[in-house]
């Protein structure tokens, strides 16, 4: 074998390890699963309050919901916090496509709290942060979640913003100024699906553009959700 079919060769097995991986991406010592069951129950539970709108806090007395405005329900699988967070970045920037199935698989026990709704959409991302990317990981997530009865083309990024992660709270709401457009739903219940919510300004966004679509109701359900300590300590007392 030359030396640039051996490079080829090596290239090809890392490349084939990045798409399919034979081992478990957060530990990377457990063969034949890409999120393995070790690493899986690390992951913590979402608290679980009596709050009927983001089912955190105490009914009637949830500081965690005050800035749901026009988003009307709230649902995540497990606390960012630990395997949890490294599995969003491990699926959104390592693009380890192969971990939405398993992490849809975390959220699917959440999805029977979901009050009754007739459209199941992912977050959109823009068209030019999938084409780098390759995918909208929460694209994976809903399809893993209600294959077949996804709907894809009622909501639209239209606009493409800065990345949250360094932005204020307002910053972050300025920033999704007019970013979504949605297509008219009148009546509709629609069920948002994402990875994560930290500030919620994207699913507010998202949430407003439904609403002024004539969407009824809109709820989402993530498989992570970020906490402050401002929010913590008051789910603590």
């Amino acid at each position: 074998m030359t030396k640039a079919e051996t490079s080829l060769t090596r290239f090809s097995k890392a490349a084939l390890d990045l798409l399919y991986p034979r081992y478990c991406v957060l530990c990377r010592t457990r063969p034949e699963e890409p999120f393995c069951a070790a690493c899986r129950t690390l992951a913590l539970p979402m608290v679980q309050g009596t709050c009927v709108r983001c089912g955190l806090g105490p009914a009637g007395e949830c500081r965690a919901c005050l800035w749901m405005g026009r988003l009307d329900w709230l649902r995540s699988a497990v606390d960012y916090d630990g395997v949890a967070g490294k599995a969003v970045q491990k699926l959104k920037y390592a693009r380890h496509s192969i971990l939405a199935k398993p992490m849809a698989g975390q959220m699917r026990p959440v999805l029977e709290q979901v009050p009754d709704s007739d459209r199941v959409v992912p977050v959109p991302i823009h068209w030019t942060r999938r084409a780098m990317r390759g995918f909208n990981q929460s694209d994976l997530l809903a399809e893993g979640l209600a294959a077949g009865t996804v709907r894809h083309d009622l909501l639209r990024r239209v606009r493409a913003t800065r990345p949250q992660v360094m932005l204020t709270s307002k910053q972050r709401l300025r920033n999704l100024e007019g970013a979504f457009k949605a297509r008219p739903c009148r009546g509709g219940r629609v069920l948002l699906i994402d990875d994560v919510v930290t500030s919620g300004g994207t699913l507010e966004a998202c949430a407003g553009a439904l609403k002024a679509a004539g969407a009824s109701w809109v709820g989402a359900l993530t498989y992570a959700r970020e906490l402050t300590d401002r929010e913590r300590r008051a789910l603590e007392q």
